[in-house]
């Protein structure tokens, strides 16, 4: 819970009266479940229920899932056995990141552990006994892309994420960018709008598009990261796990909205993998998406021919082509607080403005952006991450 200024305001009493009740709700909660132990990922859903716990003398572990620790995190940190934590970059924000630096104040109980991400088998697949992973994804990629009618050669398949709500900024980038997307011979879009989203932009221009495919939510994701020849995605703490334990290469556009820093710092990890290229918001409030999109999906094929797309229907002007668009979405994303309005400039069927050059894409990208079919993710990694957790959970109740 954070306090705003002045602190004697009538809000903040308020929020002081609503905290005290969510952690009188967490304790009747917990009395009723008996927990062995409580895992917080962070937050402030997660506060009330960790004092809940350590008030009632439950073990409380913490869970670091993004590079920087979050404020939640920060200040329950005091209150964990132990905080486990996705990267280790993410100890710089905590006091207690070791044993003897723990037992000075909270008696040596509240220490950094580094665990590495959690990504579900899912994602990564497991291969049947004699059978190598590699062979396994293959077969994952051939059948995802054979289920959305792509050719067998000569087609690239961009992957759109923007978490399983969905981004409303990225969906009105990746909108805005369709008509010069649509150029590019070979080039499939699956686009995961997020329910909310889903009614206005699959009847909007993308369904003019025989090669978007625009779909509420995608279930399995592990199949369409191993399909996927380039994602667009937020810097989420689950989606840069995932992005990493695929070995998917990606455009990045941090959120401004949640926390800059935090989701900045994720994506930063992937670039230094070689598999991100990082794009600003500022950068598509200016330019839009889709040139840092070309200039990865463009580095080995033949320069398009500039023509109109094939429509599924047979009116194309402009004029209803612009009533089929969604309006763009007014104000900031999700209540963030990046600049500008919010949205990319320009209509779906506008002409790009003249913008700066854009930067050549890194060659570590552009080498796992060709090299799909020889992508094999990393299984074993998650796997061991995944008994790491076990571990620290099963000695916190053994404890």
């Amino acid at each position: 819970m954070r306090f705003k200024r002045p602190y004697k305001s009538a809000i903040n009493i308020l929020n002081a009266f609503r905290f005290a009740l969510c952690v009188a709700h967490g304790v009747r909660a917990l009395v009723e479940s008996a927990p062995d132990v409580v895992v917080g990922t962070g937050g402030q859903v997660s506060a009330p229920a960790c004092v809940a716990a350590a008030a009632l003398g439950i073990p409380v572990l913490l869970y670091e899932a993004n590079a920087k620790a979050g404020e939640a995190n920060q200040r329950l940190h005091f209150l964990a056995r132990r905080t486990l934590l996705a990267y280790d970059s993410a100890a710089a924000d905590f006091r207690f990141t070791d044993r003897q630096g723990a037992s000075k104040r909270a008696g040596g109980s509240a220490w950094c552990l580094l665990v590495g991400p959690a990504v579900r088998h899912e994602v990564v697949g497991t291969a049947p006994p004699g059978r190598p992973l590699a062979r396994e994804q293959l077969r994952r990629r051939s059948q995802t892309r054979t289920a959305l009618r792509l050719p067998t050669r000569g087609s690239r398949l961009l992957v759109v994420l923007g978490g399983s709500q969905g981004s409303t900024y990225l969906n009105c980038a990746i909108h805005n960018a369709l008509p010069q997307l649509a150029t590019l011979p070979g080039l499939h879009v699956l686009w995961q709008t997020g329910n909310r989203q889903h009614h206005a932009y699959s009847r909007g221009y993308a369904s003019t598009l025989p090669n978007v495919h625009c779909v509420p939510f995608i279930p399995d994701v592990g199949s369409a990261l191993a399909a996927a020849d380039l994602v667009l995605s937020r810097a989420g703490a689950a989606s840069v796990a995932e992005l990493a334990a695929a070995r998917a290469p990606c455009v990045l556009v941090p959120s401004p909205a949640v926390n800059e820093a935090r989701q900045a710092a994720n994506a930063r990890l992937l670039a230094d993998q070689g598999l991100a290229v990082v794009v600003p918001q500022m950068e598509v409030d200016d330019i839009g998406i889709a040139p840092r999109l070309l200039g990865l999906l463009l580095a080995d094929c033949p320069k398009p021919q500039q023509q109109q797309p094939r429509q599924k229907q047979g009116n194309t002007n402009n004029n209803d082509l612009a009533q089929q668009a969604p309006p763009k979405p007014q104000g900031r994303d999700e209540g963030g607080k990046g600049g500008g309005s919010g949205g990319p400039a320009g209509s779906p069927d506008a002409a790009p403005d003249a913008s700066p050059p854009v930067p050549a894409p890194p060659p570590a990208v552009l080498a796992a952006l060709r090299g799909g079919e020889r992508r094999v993710p990393d299984a074993e990694r998650c796997r061991t991450n995944l008994g790491r957790i076990t571990a620290a959970i099963l000695e916190a109740v053994g404890s």
